[in-house]
């Protein structure tokens, strides 16, 4: 009895040591200020030079509010959405992003919009949702870069319930990724402008 008494408090010791560690591991700080922000910004960057999609130009990095966000995407005549970052092609060009949001979604944030910067040059001709299906798809990749597969889960399942064409298009690049690779990503992206089987 005192054998078994032992083991069920190691493992029982072990459980909360294991969600103590996961716990920790997830609490991030919230990005707040400029310099915090464009360490992260800098890392979403070299993120997407790996996938082959670096920006050959400067995007400003602007930390903004999320009301000032709002306010700024309903000035230049997009509203009727509740947006939570943008990329901005011009005047000038730059990506807007909300304060207090943790590092590891402000990273994939982060690389969402800068694949945005990299289809205004790359492939400028593609419908919206096969333009959010390449920039949801790299965000899901970004979250799983950091550990994090639950929030890519999460991101997709919402794709996933909101967007047919864009989750199509998710799936059909999971499937090129797995099998070709990142060339043969970028080669059906680049050559198509629209969903295609």
């Amino acid at each position: 009895m005192k054998k078994a008494l032992k083991a069920l408090a190691i493992i029982f010791v072990a459980a909360i040591s294991i969600a103590i560690c996961s716990t920790a591991a997830y609490s991030q700080k919230i990005i707040n200020n400029e310099a915090d922000a464009l360490a992260v910004y800098a890392q979403a960057k070299a993120f997407v030079a790996r996938y082959k999609m670096s920006v050959p130009r400067d995007v400003i990095l602007r930390l903004e509010t999320e009301a000032q966000i709002q306010s700024d995407f309903s000035r230049q005549g997009r509203s009727g959405a509740n947006v939570e970052a943008y990329y901005q092609p011009y005047g000038p060009e730059c990506i807007c992003i909300p304060e207090g949001l943790s590092e590891t979604e402000f990273f994939a944030t982060a690389v969402h919009e800068l694949t945005h910067a990299w289809q205004s040059s790359a492939c400028p001709m593609q419908d919206r949702s096969f333009k959010e299906g390449l920039s949801s798809w790299m965000t899901a990749q970004a979250y799983q870069s950091k550990g994090r597969v639950d929030l890519a889960i999460n991101y997709l399942n919402y794709i996933s319930r909101t967007d047919a064409v864009e989750n199509q298009t998710v799936n059909k690049l999971n499937m090129i990724f797995r099998s070709k690779g990142i060339d043969e990503v970028i080669n059906y992206v680049t050559s198509n402008s629209k969903y295609t089987e």
